[in-house]
């Protein structure tokens, strides 16, 4: 979405005629409204869910919630990561796809886990029956 956003400010302010150094230099200091902003985000999310309809939203449970508290307490699973297990526990995922190859070790102590490389490859052996 920040490449959006950075996108949209810059073509702003070439129309309002300053230098790419100037626009550069201020680039992380995006002016731009509400309506722009919201034009981005609901562009983004319709590419997001016409691209990816097999994806699904999922929100924790306070019974999740507290798994996740309980793992990191016993695991070197970072916090941020954690909540991502304790997500995929509770929603009962099949595997998990990941590029962080320590989150990947950890957490197939608890799920099927591989990066999204190792998944293209092996895609058959994570296909389960219908």
């Amino acid at each position: 979405m920040d490449v959006k956003k950075e996108a949209k400010f810059i073509l702003n302010k070439l129309g309002e005629g300053y230098t790419l150094k100037w626009i550069l230099r201020k680039r992380n200091e995006k002016d731009l409204s509400n309506s722009e902003m919201e034009i981005i985000y609901k562009k983004m999310y319709d590419n997001f869910f016409e691209r990816y309809k097999f994806v699904e939203f999922y929100w924790l449970t306070m019974e999740g919630w507290e798994r996740a508290i309980e793992l990191s307490r016993k695991t070197n699973i970072s916090v941020n990561d954690m909540v991502h297990l304790a997500t995929a526990l509770e929603a009962n995922c099949d595997f998990l796809v990941t590029n962080d190859r320590f989150f990947c070790k950890q957490a197939s102590e608890f799920l099927p886990s591989c990066s999204s490389n190792d998944y293209k490859k092996n895609f058959k052996a994570f296909t389960l029956p219908l």
